[in-house]
């Protein structure tokens, strides 16, 4: 009896090699850009409820503090954008794994959206400087100038900064998965 290694050749065992090596890559690099694209939807979801927690509860936060807290379109804006870039990083490497695509929709529009945030986010803090996020909730009271909100403002900074840093990544991988597809 023949062993099952007989009969097939030689090539169709290193092509099946080369296909398994190739497989086990792009199932870590997935998994990377799925963890980083629902790490960033999941804290924009939670900033945005948060957002939208603290403008509810506006009136009360009057009647308690005395200070009046205003709505941010910037700050809005900015977390939806992350919202969007989580959804499309997410998108683009399941595409990537179910079925080979290759495009550039997804991986585009997710740096697209997180390179807005990070935008907003440098302008805002070239205009009102590190406490940009107190002054867009708070105006010029006391409160604005919290520490706390500070380093509220620059971890979302960071934050936006390595999201930036990954929907780039993700774009080149796509872009250099399709040249090695040629």
């Amino acid at each position: 009896m023949k062993s099952l290694k007989s009969h097939l050749p030689i090539t169709r065992i290193l092509k099946y090699g080369d296909i398994v090596q190739k497989e086990k890559l792009k199932g870590w690099k997935t998994f990377l850009y799925l963890f980083v694209g629902e790490t960033e939807l999941f804290t924009a979801g939670i900033l945005l409820v948060t957002f939208g927690t603290i403008l509810l509860t506006s009136q009360s936060v009057v009647q308690l503090l005395g200070t009046y807290v205003y709505f941010s379109r910037v700050i809005l804006t900015i977390l939806i954008s992350m919202a969007i870039g989580g959804v499309a990083i997410q998108i683009s490497s399941v595409k990537r794994l179910v079925d080979d695509y290759v495009g550039y929709v997804f991986s585009t529009i997710a740096f697209i959206s997180n390179s807005i945030a990070l935008t907003l986010e440098i302008f805002e803090i070239l205009s009102y400087g590190a406490n940009w996020i107190g002054i867009e909730f708070f105006g010029a009271q006391s409160i604005s100038t919290s520490s706390l909100l500070i380093t509220l403002g620059f971890i979302i900074f960071g934050f936006s900064a390595v999201m930036v840093v990954f929907s780039l990544l993700d774009l080149l991988d796509v872009y250099l998965g399709s040249k090695e597809k040629k």
